[in-house]
């Protein structure tokens, strides 16, 4: 299990939060990027992660991912396969950094995961058909 610096950090990973799911709440947000008309994210988010983020609004399985507390916050894009394409944390905590680190961390393995899954459903579907 993950160990967080920030008890609020801690206590979403522990109540399974950081899922690849369209959600935005205050503490985390998930965004497929094709889902979203670029001009949205200029009022969504900081203006250099709009920028970028703006570059993968034509493309499948591309997520833009955020996490906000009160000492700072995360923001990064991920391919389908796990892969960030982009990440900047604003923080001067190097605990809090450690703990974005690691929930950047959590999230490329919850994308690996969740493509194993989708592809297992095609299977499904496939033999099924």
């Amino acid at each position: 299990m993950l160990k967080f610096n920030s008890s609020v950090l801690q206590m979403a990973f522990e109540r399974n939060v950081f899922i690849i799911e369209t959600q935005v709440t205050p503490l985390y947000s998930c965004l497929s990027l094709n889902a979203i008309e670029p001009f949205h994210l200029d009022s969504f988010c900081p203006p250099c992660i709009a920028l970028e983020a703006k570059k993968y609004t034509s493309h499948d399985d591309v997520y833009l991912h955020s996490v906000t507390i009160s000492e700072g916050s995360c923001w990064a894009i991920f391919n389908a396969d796990g892969d960030v394409l982009f990440s900047v944390m604003f923080c001067d905590d190097d605990a809090i950094k450690q703990d974005f680190a690691l929930v950047l961390s959590h999230l490329s393995e919850r994308h690996v995961e969740y493509q194993e899954m989708l592809m297992e459903q095609l299977n499904i579907k496939y033999y099924i058909a």
